[in-house]
């Protein structure tokens, strides 16, 4: 994904949060309960932003959550894609640079 199609992405996931967060947290191996601690949770399946595939890893949730983390509003990024899943390098760091469109 690149500009013009970012940029769609980064609307499309703004439209449905209710907050700009100030931070991404991207999950790994055994952090999936920090999920859990949000307040006020927002979900996105990754599938519902433009652009985006699912997740294709067992165990990865595929899903963005915004909410209050600590006082904090938070992006949290729960599942990943991977190069040796067959996405281009493009797809795999597209979460990050869409966070970035957010203000992240």
């Amino acid at each position: 994904m690149r500009g013009t199609a970012l940029a769609e992405a980064a609307a499309a996931l703004r439209d449905r949060l209710q907050h700009r967060p100030e931070a991404l947290v991207v999950l790994g191996s055994g952090l999936g309960e920090l999920a859990g601690m949000l307040k006020r949770p927002v979900e996105v399946l990754f599938e519902e932003v433009p652009g985006l595939p699912a997740a294709g890893v067992p165990g990865h949730a595929g899903r963005f959550l915004g909410g209050i983390l600590e006082g904090r509003r938070v992006l949290v990024q729960a599942g990943r894609y991977h190069l040796y899943e067959g996405h281009g390098p493009d797809v795999v760091v597209a979460p990050v640079r869409i966070a970035g469109l957010l203000g992240v």
